[in-house]
């Protein structure tokens, strides 16, 4: 979980074990490596785990298994880079943990502000907005697992055939566009940390 990683490397970092392998010859660029590749090579076996049992619960059976799977690697990539952008703002690894979890849940706010404006006030929130706000990938998340719902009611699930096409009518947005800013936020978070 975020909480967890971010407290695992302010902690480490409030034990000075970076200073410590800095003074030993490691890089920046490697350190953040070595985070990146050892969270994603745990939480991957928790999406191959989580896309089997979506695909094979009947929770998105008629969706495309490695669509599902590319979406949430895409999410987690995105995820540890938030983590990282979060721990370089603490020095004290438990501060860390509890305001990690709720920036996290605060992340999650603009989702909700637009499914609640479309879904029960019926407004159209445009694309642009929906790209502004996608900028949390929370957010962005948020967006694409409702675009799987859309589909999966409909009884087509996510297909390559329809990964760029909104199921919803006046939906300037899709799921394509949904991993591309997901993407985009791994790319920001990442800068950001650096």
């Amino acid at each position: 979980s975020v909480a967890m990683l971010v407290q695992s490397i302010v902690y480490e970092k409030e034990q000075r074990l970076k200073e410590v392998m800095k003074m030993m010859g490691l890089s920046n660029a490697v350190h953040w490596c070595a985070w990146f590749v050892t969270t994603f090579a745990h939480m991957t076996i928790s999406v191959v785990i989580l896309s089997v049992l979506l695909k094979m619960g009947n929770v998105l059976p008629h969706s495309n298994f490695f669509i599902i799977f590319l979406v949430l690697e895409i999410y987690i990539c995105a995820i540890i880079s938030f983590s990282f952008l979060i721990s370089v703002l603490y020095s004290k690894a438990k501060v860390a943990a509890a305001c990690a979890g709720i920036i996290y849940f605060l992340s999650y706010v603009p989702y909700m502000y637009i499914a609640i404006k479309e879904d029960i006030a019926g407004d159209n929130i445009s694309g642009i907005w929906k790209t502004f706000a996608s900028l949390f990938s929370t957010t962005a998340f948020g967006l694409g697992a409702k675009y799987f719902a859309f589909y999966e009611e409909m009884g087509v699930g996510v297909q390559w055939s329809n990964f760029c096409i909104s199921p919803a009518e006046h939906d300037e947005f899709n799921l394509f566009m949904v991993t591309l800013m997901m993407v985009v936020d791994c790319i920001i978070y990442s800068v950001l940390v650096w």
